[in-house]
């Protein structure tokens, strides 16, 4: 019987599964925690059911998983000050025993960590919104915040007391808040482990109460946010570039009567131009950076790289592989754009807002 790890539940609508699944959870767990989502009168009589073997949470309204989850942990932070740590698990049975029982062994070892359990979704009983949805969201994931995760939507999760504070700070009341507290670890240097779990969808997993178009929706644009800014900022940027080229290419002609020399200034100044509004825009708004003027000068070493290896690559594949160097070019700029997002993030702007808080 475990007395420091608390078992957090959400649950809105649940069947009656989860009245056998609070009494296998108590032989093993002293302190349970079920929050009732708003799921109304029809069902307070699965919630009666457990009232003894766990503490329930009502309100009126349906508010959201991530509502759910920080009002239990909210409730955990003030009820039970010697806890180790929290595992919070689906109300649908979709979570093993033993899987959670896993999961709170490794909170001990793992101290100041997110323990993920992680789902293998090339099973056959694995329905195939469910497959999509879940590899969709990890190759994005790691294609934004460069870290591979399996399973991103993984309700099976742990973490030592010590993080409960930084739970529920973090934005999100619906499905996508699981999403945002795996950014704001990734972004703050909190680790993420992983450990395999069974997979299973009762009767095709028709007892979710995921929203595919608004919950899809809304998970996309927390994990595209930031991303979102940066690309707009960058298009922001590459339209005053070329705006500030067309003004001086007319006004140099006044002071400078050889054309190459001409174009090259009206291009680096140009290029001066959108550099330092592009920089501005990232450190202030995009990556919200406070530390000191260290990151210009990264900044403009990253510009340097970025240049030099468009068209080194650009070259490359003119001259080497056969690809016609029009075509390589945006491919090219569009693999590197990726790479200086994730440099701007973990190198050019990486102080206060990832580091020192």
């Amino acid at each position: 019987m475990k007395e420091n790890i608390i078992i957090l539940i959400p649950a809105y609508e649940p069947t009656s599964t989860l009245i056998s699944y609070v009494h296998d959870l108590s032989q093993h767990f002293k302190h349970i925690v079920v929050v009732d989502d708003g799921s109304g009168k029809n069902y307070l009589n699965i919630f009666n059911s457990i009232d003894s073997l766990c503490h329930v949470i009502h309100y009126s309204d349906n508010q959201g998983k991530g509502y759910a989850l920080k009002t239990g942990y909210q409730y955990i932070k003030e009820n039970y000050i010697n806890a180790q740590g929290v595992v919070t698990v689906d109300c649908d049975g979709q979570h093993h025993l033993n899987d959670v029982i896993n999961i709170s062994c490794m909170i001990e070892n793992h101290p100041h960590s997110l323990i993920l359990g992680t789902r293998d979704f090339s099973q056959k009983n694995v329905p195939i919104k469910s497959q999509f949805g879940n590899r969709f969201s990890s190759l994005l994931f790691f294609i934004l915040y460069g870290k591979w995760l399996s399973d991103t939507q993984t309700g099976l999760r742990g973490f030592d007391i010590s993080l409960i504070n930084e739970m529920i700070q973090i934005q999100g009341n619906r499905f996508e808040y699981e999403s945002q507290v795996l950014i704001d670890c990734v972004e703050k240097n909190i680790p993420i482990e992983t450990k395999s779990i069974q997979t299973i969808y009762e009767d095709n997993n028709s007892g979710t109460h995921f929203q595919p178009l608004r919950d899809s929706l809304l998970i996309s644009k927390v994990l595209l946010g930031r991303f979102s800014k940066f690309f707009s900022s960058s298009i922001m940027s590459s339209i005053i570039d070329i705006g500030f080229a067309w003004v001086f290419l007319d006004l140099l002609k006044l002071c400078i009567f050889d054309d190459f020399l001409r174009i090259i200034c009206a291009t680096v100044l140009a290029r001066i131009i959108s550099m330092l509004f592009n920089y501005t825009v990232n450190k202030k708004y995009v990556f919200k950076n406070k530390s000191s003027h260290k990151t210009f000068i990264r900044y403009l070493i990253l510009s340097i790289i970025i240049m030099l290896l468009s068209g080194s690559f650009v070259y490359i594949a003119a001259n080497f592989i056969g690809i016609n160097e029009k075509i390589a070019k945006p491919i090219v700029d569009s693999l590197l754009f990726l790479l200086s997002y994730q440099l701007q993030k973990k190198w050019v702007f990486k102080g206060e807002s990832n580091n020192e808080k």
